[in-house]
């Protein structure tokens, strides 16, 4: 039997926030090598008003944190729970559901360039075929 469950990252294992490259790779290690569990990667959508209070534009690989409320408001959207216009009513009315977090992007921004470097290396390419990678 195959049970489709899944959990929530909030933070690493035995710290608040991704601090540094290691907590990624040991949180990864804990669920993928050690529990023989696979971390999948989903996405929410946020409507940009939640940006603007940030002063921030945001860009590919930022890392925010967002509230619980704001989390269950984005989730039943994107499940169809409720409707477009009933989510950007809700949103509007919670008090800071976002923030940036520059310290996570940076290590998370570190932890991606890594991870490509891996792939490369791990799987050399005959140089006509090669696709190029730039940051």
């Amino acid at each position: 039997m195959m049970l489709g469950l899944a959990g929530i990252i909030t933070r690493p294992i035995g710290a608040e926030m991704f601090y540094n490259i290691e907590l990624i790779e040991d949180l990864f290690s804990k669920i993928e090598d050690e529990a023989g569990l696979l971390i999948e990667v989903d996405d929410i959508w946020l409507p940009m008003l939640l940006f603007y209070s940030t002063k921030i534009e945001p860009e590919l690989g930022n890392v925010y944190r967002i509230s619980s409320d704001m989390f269950a408001r984005a989730l039943a959207f994107r499940e169809g729970r409720i409707d477009h216009e009933t989510f950007l009513s809700q949103s509007k009315q919670l008090e800071r559901p976002l923030v940036i977090s520059a310290e996570e992007t940076v290590v998370f921004k570190q932890w991606r360039k890594l991870q490509i470097q891996n792939a490369i290396e791990q799987y050399p390419k005959n140089d006509n075929l090669k696709l190029t990678w730039h940051e």
